[in-house]
């Protein structure tokens, strides 16, 4: 929480995407969320959320709506990221900033959970990707990255947070909107 915070300013007119039971909305003061899971949208509006249903591939909001837009472990669960990074573009006003938190597939977590995929952990369903691919993935939607911080530091899972993005299981990204993709 503390690492997604160093990188967020006050959400203002914020969504989370992939808002799941709203955990990380209620405590980071984020006002909406969508999931495309009826059961975790109830758990988020039991903490305040106003929740709707959807996936991140086809947000259903107006264009240049939010502030803020936070992505907090859920891109690895998109099925096109590519085109969910376009639609959180789309919906986030001029100058608008994503926050992007993941767990990088290179890192200590990252490569646990790629290997124990057949357990029972939501992590099954995960593809995980690397902070050189998200980059590019943010570059070709028309995001430019302002800042990383990273935590869960190698080897022993250290909870300090740093700059950077090279030796923490859990990498947080501030980027701003530049431009309008292609859609």
């Amino acid at each position: 929480m503390n690492a997604i915070q160093s990188v967020a300013q006050t959400p203002g007119n914020s969504l989370e995407v992939g808002v799941g039971s709203g955990r990380f909305a209620a405590a980071l003061g984020i006002g909406r969320g969508v999931d495309p899971s009826p059961n975790m949208l109830l758990l988020a509006q039991s903490r305040g959320i106003d929740t709707v249903l959807g996936c991140a591939e086809k947000l259903p909001f107006d264009a240049s709506h939010f502030d803020t837009v936070f992505m907090i472990t859920s891109l690895c669960f998109a099925q096109d990221p590519d085109q969910a990074l376009r639609e959180v573009q789309r919906v986030l006003k001029a100058n608008g900033a994503l926050i992007v938190a993941f767990i990088p597939r290179n890192s200590q977590l990252g490569r646990k959970y790629q290997k124990n995929k057949t357990g029972d952990s939501l992590y099954r369903f995960a593809n995980f990707i690397s902070f050189s691919e998200l980059s590019k993935k943010l570059k070709s939607a028309e995001f430019i990255i302002e800042r990383s911080v990273q935590t869960l530091l190698h080897p022993n899972l250290r909870l300090n947070i740093e700059p950077g993005h090279s030796s923490g299981s859990f990498v947080v990204i501030r980027a701003k909107k530049t431009g309008n993709p292609v859609i």
